[in-house]
């Protein structure tokens, strides 16, 4: 756990390829089971974020096995991660339609149809992206009465930019007059007005809101921050406790100088784990 919670803080100052080789190493020498599969799990999403789908796949095999003689209600949760994650791991790898055929066999509930959306977006799918997001949006218990959360805005935002794409202007005229109204008190006013007004309309002042919007979406780390914290609490909560623990105790000499390049998150690790080595490679 003192290795994972490491990886962790390597992970969240951007040191990807630290935190990966310090949990590899765990995967490959030290676990097995459910503990095994959970960090494999979470090893292979921060290739998936490090851009290294070959080795995500060959993590998540390793998952796979590790999972094999887990009673199937602790590791069907599991797996469900290990498919999501194989389906990125294949989109980055361009080739959509085996992302699609991993997801297929899944329930079709919020996270996978973000990451069907998230896709078919990056492949460039327009009308596949649009009807993923319609489902979103219809899951999301929106009332025209209410005001729009920031989330529910960036969900309709994303829904119109899809059908403006994919040239369906009978569904996006419709979402125009049922949301313009909605639309038109959030942060997200000025974008909805540009991609929902009619197509003779649009300036070239116009497109590059489109493009900016088109290379802000990225609703796949919705889905692998859902997943670091559902992989990652009991560790942190074994930290919490740790330090409790320490705080109590009487203060202990320092042994030694920790290495001068130890990033600002690492200079506190526990002393079990030996940040030189960490930062060898």
């Amino acid at each position: 756990r003192l290795a994972r919670q490491l990886a962790e803080r390597l992970a969240d100052v951007d040191l990807l390829p630290r935190a990966i080789n310090l949990l590899k190493n765990q995967v490959d020498t030290r676990l097995s089971g459910l503990d095994g599969g959970t960090v494999a799990i979470r090893l292979a999403s921060m290739q998936v974020l490090d851009n290294k789908p070959e080795d995500a796949l060959k993590t998540l095999e390793q998952a796979t096995n590790f999972l094999k003689d887990v009673p199937t209600e602790e590791a069907e949760p599991k797996r469900r991660q290990i498919a999501l994650l194989k389906a990125k791991a294949y989109s980055l790898m361009n080739k959509p339609q085996d992302s699609f055929e991993a997801l297929s066999l899944l329930s079709q509930d919020e996270d996978v149809l973000r990451l069907r959306a998230d896709i078919a977006w990056k492949s460039k799918k327009w009308q596949e992206a649009a009807d993923s997001l319609e489902q979103l949006v219809s899951k999301q218990n929106i009332s025209l009465t209410r005001p729009l959360t920031e989330a529910q805005a960036k969900l309709i935002m994303d829904w119109a930019v899809a059908l403006y794409l994919a040239d369906n202007r009978y569904v996006l005229a419709n979402l125009r007059e049922r949301y313009s109204d909605s639309m038109s008190q959030t942060s997200r006013a000025r974008e909805f007005e540009v991609i929902t007004r009619p197509r003779q309309n649009i300036l070239l002042a116009d497109r590059d809101t489109i493009k900016g919007i088109i290379g802000e979406t990225d609703m796949f780390r919705d889905f692998l921050q859902s997943l670091k914290e559902d992989l990652t609490g009991p560790v942190k909560e074994k930290a919490q406790s740790t330090n409790r623990t320490s705080s109590s105790a009487e203060p202990k000499a320092a042994t030694g100088k920790a290495p001068a390049n130890v990033p600002e998150p690492l200079k506190n690790a526990p002393p079990e784990i030996k940040t030189d080595e960490v930062l060898a490679d």
